[in-house]
């Protein structure tokens, strides 16, 4: 199969097993936005946001570790035991720390949603490892019905508790709850896991080899993280609940763009590690990269001429003032786009440093400018900042690769007339 082929190919699968499991998601939102209030909205994105934040601390990204390692021991039954035995259980041990954690803290922390914020960490948890089995298992198929259960299972729940019971946060978590509950026991039984799970099979040893592999993805993850939810936690503490709930409804445009690139991205990074020690690797690398920045400028521009058109049929009303932050989001993502698609050669390389070096140089870059901005400019500080600290990253990387390892070139005939389309568009925006 050629390189080209090959890249369509995985990221078909890996379409279907996210992209139309967002899509799903994204209807959900007019009805979200129609029932609950901005600070609603914005309460129960905040604790989205934290969910986010507490599961990488919890599993110590072992679910990535357990992944890799059954690539290399699918013919292998007895390593495989020993490696899903050993990550439930480490993964069981962790949520009753957890648990215990939450337990001491809950009398000082005055929330009537501690309760749902605990089980949609458990439940995200047990998903994300049995997804990450069956695709290490080389079942990809799995991966797309369990990713599509789960988000099925989640919208028709919130649906119910929304309009059926009255419920309105509460009810958008637990049905969030149930949705990653019943992907894990599908999985849990689709892939025959109980066969491969016994305490004698647990070693403390392979728990340990895993998370040598899977522990230097944590600092990273929560760079990016913090990178991409810091904004929520700033805007609520100075603006308010109701105007974090603007930027997020607002930001579910960008995110469709950013799941797009995402999907992508999975099957790009792998095709340039497998192929990167080959001859022709820069001219392969090169064609590719302004290809796929071709599509994705393509897609910001069409995206925000829609805008007028379908933000109404989204998003309700009340939200109308995110309206005017979806153009700078949007640039927002592309650079993000162009940031990833260069470190797919810092994970060729193994250079894992300078990916999280860079990493966590966005984070800070993007808190200082939010502070520094959102008493002068409100909301619209988060958008902004964000882009300074898209476009610095994908700066230093195309720089930085270009040096090191490979002569990107972009293609500057496609920059200029993208540059001049994306300014004519944006004029007709704000002048609506």
């Amino acid at each position: 199969m050629s390189r080209g082929k090959e890249l369509i190919k995985n990221t078909a699968i890996i379409f279907a097993g996210t992209v139309l499991s967002k899509a799903a998601i994204f209807l959900l939102l007019p009805l979200c936005t129609s029932v609950l209030s901005t600070e609603e909205y914005g309460v129960y994105d905040l604790i989205v946001t934290i969910i986010g934040l507490a599961f990488p601390i919890v599993t110590l990204q072992i679910e990535q570790a357990v992944f890799r390692d059954l690539i290399d021991c699918r013919d292998d039954e007895e390593k495989k035991k020993k490696v899903v035995s050993s990550a439930l259980f480490f993964v069981l041990n962790q949520c009753i720390i957890c648990t215990i954690l939450f337990l001491i803290m809950s009398p000082f922390i005055n929330s009537q949603y501690g309760v749902y914020l605990l089980i949609n960490i458990f439940a995200s948890i047990f998903a994300s490892l049995f997804l990450q089995i069956s695709r290490g298992m080389g079942n990809n198929k799995l991966f797309a019905i369990g990713n599509f259960v789960s988000t099925v299972v989640t919208v028709l729940c919130s649906v119910i508790f929304l309009l059926n019971f009255g419920m309105k946060v509460d009810g958008m978590l637990l049905g969030s709850f149930i949705g990653q509950a019943v992907c894990a026991i599908v999985l849990l039984f689709a892939l025959e896991l109980p066969k491969y799970i016994f305490r004698k099979k647990a070693k403390v040893s392979v728990v340990k080899k895993m998370l040598v592999y899977s522990m230097p993805l944590v600092p990273n993850t929560l760079s990016w993280w913090i990178f991409s939810s810091s904004d929520r936690f700033i805007v609520s503490a100075l603006l308010g609940f109701a105007e974090n709930g603007i930027l997020a409804a607002a930001t579910k445009i960008s995110s469709v763009y950013t799941v797009l690139y995402n999907v992508f991205d999975r099957s790009w990074v792998e095709s340039i590690i497998y192929h990167y020690r080959e001859k022709d690797i820069e001219q392969y690398f090169n064609k590719t990269f302004n290809t796929i920045l071709k599509i994705f400028i393509s897609l910001a521009l069409l995206s925000m001429s829609a805008m007028p058109f379908i933000y109404k049929i989204f998003i309700n009303d009340k939200f109308m003032d995110g309206y005017w932050l979806v153009p700078i989001l949007l640039i927002a993502a592309f650079f993000n786009t162009v940031q990833g698609l260069i470190a797919a050669v810092y994970a060729a390389e193994k250079d894992t440093k300078s990916i999280a070096k860079t990493s966590i140089a966005a984070a800070i870059i993007n808190i200082i400018a939010h502070l520094g901005l959102i008493n002068f400019i409100g909301v619209y500080a988060a958008a902004i900042s964000t882009i300074c600290a898209y476009f610095i990253i994908a700066a230093y990387r195309y720089f930085d690769v270009r040096k090191k390892y490979l002569k990107i070139k972009i293609d500057i005939k496609m920059a200029t007339v993208s540059l001049a389309a994306l300014s004519f568009i944006i004029a007709l925006y704000y002048t609506n």
